[in-house]
């Protein structure tokens, strides 16, 4: 974890202590070669651990180098790993990723003397839960590191323990649906699809991947099929039958849709209801009776039949008989045996005479008498055998040329009539189906022609139309959803008709409902083109869906996301930017800089007397200071001007669009000014006052992180000056912070090394000039700069 000074203060005003609840003693396992270090940092816990009667305690165990450390994580089990890089058998990160290879359930933490934010990156990246430098660490932070790695490294754990569970159940169940011919899909229980198969893919019109995590939008009833309706992702309609079933996928309930694709099933039923509604208008209801009449006289048949194949075709149902001249009941026979069997072969057969001792198995044949017969199978549109057409004759058949050529011509447009019957017997079939279907939909439905009347509801749309209209007769949809006298001609509210009418295509809107109480509802209103035969537009298909609880909700969600990114983004005290919004328009103004050759300040400030404060007066008064402070600060600053608290009493100040470093004093001298004068905060007069550095770019910095660096530089040499100031960063301050980095940097070494010189120094009075006591100094005997003090 490497910090700056402001990162540091941040962190430990803001940062959460470890939680109760947690062991009685954690294990760590510290590899160190230095005793100092290892001595101290065992110290550090310890007193931490005084000082937090309830926390759990520390049990150190320590190694010299990484082989002993290796041994001790085979000899035992720890929860936490201090790593120093710069051991005996091992330098650097290998001793890391020895570690993290070998251990890899154990969270490791590396310590260091670098304060190096290149290898602290490299460190994280290689597996390292936290860095921390030496020296920069009190037992606080140490344990509050320890406490955190820990938990991330469970949280890891944990979480890879679930993508390895689920990686296994998908692999179940994998080879038992994929190869599945029918598409499958796996839901939960709040309509979200969880895994699709390649079958489902190939129906829907996309990858797998693209499936996963839609909404289904159809409804699911457990155990039960059902015909639904849905859009490829080429725009065409899909029909499928759905049967849904309950099971647990990966430990959560879901519903396992099957659907099979009834696509050619529903064309074949529009086909058939246009050829019913065109046959019907040119044949009525006695076509066959007249047909019999007609065949029979023309051609002195004693008998002549209708009949329709039933059973698969091993039995006949009559739907016309004549016998001599005469209506009589209709009947049902057997095939076998019969010359009819004959003719299903797709061809007219006639016997002129002696047809019973042909056939000896057909009864009626000699109970009726019959010696000459002739039949012709009535074909569908496909040629298969759906009927025949019969004639009989008790008498041989003298020229039967004619009657087969009668036969023939009258037997297709039989086979048409009889077609359309068992196309009608079909459709009633098919649209008492439907109708369940769609009034099983809870959404309403409604087919409306081209002048905006009503010509088919389900059962929700009847129940909105009995309720719009109240009592009323309302034939067009305008009246039944809008209570209008005319059709919907607004921007806002287009008419889905006439929007369809316009484009030919299936448009998606949205109106404004008011129910039968006056509450306004949002309708999504779904309406697809219907097409006559000769591709004329008939009207549309719409269906509509109360949205109202959804936009309640992605409204409410809207708000909360932008609550949200505001939040990452602003410091919540101050209302402020973040150091996240700050490095960001940093990023964005040295970029705009260097496009428009133009110079740009960073401004580092901090508050002279925050701490004197928030000690003296309380957080509460310091929170509200700082809340001050920042609304002074806007006051000084332009529009296009970036202030950002960083944390604690630090903040930040971005000048754009400068043309000469003077622009940036000139801000920085009423900044000072300003902060300067007094505050009342909670009815208290504070003088504040603040020292401010200033970096300038290109002059001091070419990137974010140097400007950021220099800057605070120069803040801290204002504060040396005497603070309620400001000063530019410069070159002296660059050597300074070198020299005093290579002190501090040294002073780590002094203990180890014995630079460190004790001096007894005597204490005289004033008065007398008698020796009345003395004091012990510590003296640094430096290698280069001699006797430091």
């Amino acid at each position: 974890m490497l910090m700056s000074r402001a990162e540091d203060r941040l962190m430990r005003n803001t940062a959460q202590k470890p939680g109760k609840g947690e062991a009685e003693e954690i294990r760590i396992l510290l590899i160190e070669d230095c005793d100092d270090h290892a001595r101290l940092f065992t110290a550090m816990l310890e007193a931490y651990a005084r000082g937090r009667g309830d926390r759990p305690g520390y049990h150190l165990t320590r190694a010299n180098d990484l082989q002993s450390g290796s041994q001790r994580l085979g000899e035992a089990a720890f929860e936490a790993i201090l790593l120093d890089l710069g051991l005996p058998d091992s330098q650097g990160l290998s001793s890391l990723a020895t570690l993290v290879n070998n251990s890899p359930d154990v969270p490791v933490i590396v310590i260091t003397s670098q304060d190096d934010e290149h290898t602290a990156r490299q460190a994280v990246a290689a597996g390292a839960q936290e860095y921390l430098v030496k020296g920069k660490a009190d037992g606080e932070l140490l344990a509050r590191t320890i406490h955190h790695a820990m938990e991330r490294h469970r949280l890891g754990a944990k979480l890879a323990a679930e993508g390895a569970r689920w990686k296994a159940s998908e692999q179940r169940v994998r080879h038992l649906i994929e190869a599945n011919a029918d598409a499958i899909l796996v839901i939960n229980l709040e309509g979200v699809i969880r895994f699709a198969n390649p079958a489902a893919a190939a129906m829907l019109g996309q990858p797998t991947e693209g499936l996963v995590g839609r909404d289904f939008g159809h409804p699911l009833n457990a155990d039960r099929s059902a015909a639904v309706e849905m859009v490829s992702a080429d725009g065409k309609t899909v029909y499928a039958e759905m049967h849904a079933t309950t099971s647990e996928w990966d430990g959560e309930q879901v519903r396992i849709a099957t659907l099979r694709d009834i696509g050619e099933r529903r064309r074949a039923e529009d086909i058939l209801s246009n050829v019913a509604r065109g046959v019907s208008a040119q044949t009525g209801e006695n076509f066959f009776d007249s047909l019999t009449e007609y065949l029979a006289d023309t051609l002195q048949a004693d008998y002549a039949l209708v009949g329709e194949l039933t059973d698969g075709g091993k039995q006949v149902q009559t739907v016309a008989v004549l016998a001599d001249g005469k209506r009589v009941d209709n009947m049902s026979y057997a095939l076998k045996g019969t010359p009819c069997d004959q003719v299903m072969g797709k061809s007219t057969c006639h016997y002129p005479d002696g047809v019973q001792a042909l056939f000896p198995e057909d009864v009626l044949l000699q109970d009726m008498g019959v010696q000459a017969y002739m039949g012709t199978p009535l074909l569908d549109s496909d040629d298969q055998p759906i009927g025949i057409l019969i004639l009989l004759w008790r008498e041989p058949l003298r020229h039967p040329e004619l009657a087969t050529s009668m036969l023939e011509i009258f037997a297709t447009r039989a086979a048409s009539e009889l077609s359309r019957l068992q196309a009608v017997r079909e459709l009633e079939k098919q649209h008492n189906f439907l109708q369940e279907v769609i009034d099983g939909v809870p959404d309403p439905i409604m087919v409306i022609d081209a002048d905006y009347r009503v010509r088919l509801m389900n059962k929700s749309a009847r129940a909105v139309a009995e309720s719009c209209c109240q009592g009323r007769e309302c034939v067009c949809c305008y009246e039944m959803a809008h209570r209008r006298s005319e059709p919907c001609n607004s921007e806002e509210q287009p008419c889905p008709l006439d929007v369809v009418r316009r484009t030919g295509k299936t448009v998606t809107l949205e109106h404004i409902h008011y129910d039968a109480a006056g509450e306004q509802r949002n309708i999504e209103v779904q309406a697809s083109p219907l097409f006559g035969p000769d591709n004329n537009f008939q009207g549309i298909i719409e269906s509509s869906r109360d949205v109202t609880e959804r936009r309640r909700v992605e409204e409410a969600l809207l708000k909360k996301s932008r609550r949200l990114d505001y939040l990452a983004h602003h410091d919540v005290l101050t209302g402020l930017p973040n150091r996240i919004l700050f490095y960001d328009r940093l990023q964005q103004a040295l970029g705009k800089a260097r496009r428009h050759g133009e110079i740009m300040a960073l401004l580092f400030l901090d508050l002279d007397r925050f701490k004197h404060v928030n000690d003296s007066m309380g957080h509460g008064v310091g929170d509200e200071l700082l809340r001050a402070v920042g609304q002074r600060l806007k006051t000084c600053l332009r529009e296009i001007d970036t202030v950002a608290r960083l944390g604690g009493d630090e903040f930040t100040i971005i000048l754009e669009g400068l043309h000469k470093p003077e622009e940036a004093a000139d801000v920085a001298a009423k900044i000072v000014q300003e902060a300067g004068r007094p505050l009342i905060v909670q009815d208290q007069e504070i003088f504040a006052g603040v020292s401010l550095g200033i970096g300038m770019f290109p002059q001091d910095a070419k990137d974010a992180e140097s400007l950021m660096r220099v800057a605070d530089a120069a803040m801290y040499h204002a504060k040396d000056q005497g603070r309620g100031n400001f000063q530019f960063y410069n070159e002296n301050l660059k050597l300074r912070a070198r020299s005093h980095m290579l002190l501090e940097s040294g002073l780590h070494h002094a203990l180890e090394r014995r630079e460190f010189r004790l001096y007894y120094q005597p204490q005289i009075s004033a008065t007398d000039g008698t020796v009345v006591g003395m004091e012990a100094l510590i003296r640094w005997d430096h290698p280069v700069f001699g006797i430091l003090q």
